[in-house]
């Protein structure tokens, strides 16, 4: 039954219909675990996806089947991965930088809106270890009034997320008391 879904899988590429599609090649693996042509597909419809870190391995796995293209594109979606957590590194980076220069909420405000990451609990925890280990003590004042206003940022969208929330649930309830 591999090469029925394998075959109706790629009719679904074909068609367009990627989900359909992946569902049956999944399948045509599960029943045949060497199906090169089937790991090759669904790499190539996580790549057409952006699913970068998922498409790897199926290339991989075709790749170790002697697959010539599935190795070529093992180096092509290593190299965007790379290339995207440099870009994320360089981000993240922007946006402490950033953070160090910030004078008040406003601007703080701002950034946050080119980096919503900000008010991420992490990006905030690497703030605070940053400031405990790299500022001096004169300088702290400063970057925990910059960590006061994230809080406040990351509060009011936890707060408005809070909101929407509940004003959904009273919706919900007005219709089904209809």
């Amino acid at each position: 039954y591999a090469t029925a879904y394998f075959s109706r899988g790629t009719i679904y590429l074909r068609l367009q219909k990627h989900d359909l599609a992946l569902i049956d090649l999944k399948r045509a693996i599960e029943l045949n675990p060497d199906d090169v042509d089937a790991w090759y597909n669904i790499g190539a419809l996580l790549l057409n996806r952006g699913d970068l870190r998922d498409a790897l391995p199926c290339f991989e796995r075709a790749a170790q089947f002697g697959y010539s293209p599935a190795a070529q594109y093992v180096e092509l979606v290593q190299k965007a991965i790379k290339t995207e957590n440099e870009m994320q590194k360089g981000s993240v980076q922007l946006a402490f930088s950033i953070f160090q220069k910030t004078n008040d909420y406003d601007e703080m405000q701002y950034a946050v809106k080119q980096f919503p990451f900000m008010v991420s609990p992490v990006f905030m925890a690497s703030i605070e270890n940053s400031v405990i280990q790299q500022v001096l003590p004169a300088n702290r004042p400063a970057f925990e009034q910059r960590l006061a206003w994230l809080r406040r940022i990351a509060d009011q969208e936890k707060e408005g997320v809070e909101s929407l929330d509940a004003q959904l649930e009273q919706h919900d309830n007005v219709l089904n008391d209809l």
